[in-house]
C-alpha cells in the first residue's frame, strides 16, 4: 500500500488514514474528499457567473490518497510525460478505478494566510492538532 498526503493538510486524522487503507486493500484506490455541499458556478474572467454546475455528484477531494502499489505503478507507466492533479487523476487516466471516500471538513488544506489563521484559531481551541486526538 502507497499513501500520498499532502503536507498542507496537517490535521488529517489517523482514523481517516486508516479508513483509506482498508478500501484501497479491498478496491485498489481509495481517496479521501467530501460531497460538494454548496452551489457551484462557472465563471468568466471577469468574474461573470456564466453557469450553474450541478453538484450531485460532485466531490472536493482531499488526501490522503491511498492506492495498492501495483495500481499506483501502472498508473504512473501509462502517464509518461503527461501531467495531472494529483495521482487519483492518473489512476483514472489508466483506466483504472478510483474509490471516494468520506473526508472529514477539519482536514483542511492551508494555502492562504486566511487558511493559516482559520488553522491557528482551530489549534488554539484545541478542535484540531494532539489535543483534538487525545480527548477522543
Amino acid at each position: 500500500m502507497i499513501a500520498i498526503h499532502d503536507s498542507a493538510r496537517p490535521f488529517a486524522p489517523p482514523s481517516l488514514f486508516a479508513r483509506c487503507v482498508d478500501v484501497a486493500r479491498r478496491e485498489g484506490s481509495a481517496v479521501a474528499g467530501l460531497p460538494l455541499a454548496d452551489t457551484v458556478r462557472r465563471a468568466d474572467e471577469a468574474g461573470a457567473a456564466t453557469e450553474e454546475v450541478a453538484r450531485e455528484g460532485l466531490w472536493s477531494a482531499q488526501t490522503p490518497q491511498v492506492f495498492r502499489r501495483e495500481v499506483l505503478a501502472a498508473a504512473r507507466a501509462s502517464a509518461r510525460d503527461r501531467s495531472f492533479g494529483d495521482d487519483a487523476a492518473a489512476v483514472r487516466a489508466a483506466g483504472l478505478p478510483v474509490r471516494m471516500v468520506l473526508g472529514e471538513r477539519r482536514n483542511l488544506k492551508i494555502t492562504t494566510g486566511e487558511d493559516l489563521a482559520y488553522a491557528r484559531e482551530l489549534v488554539e481551541k484545541g478542535l484540531v492538532g494532539l489535543a483534538a486526538l487525545q480527548a477522543r
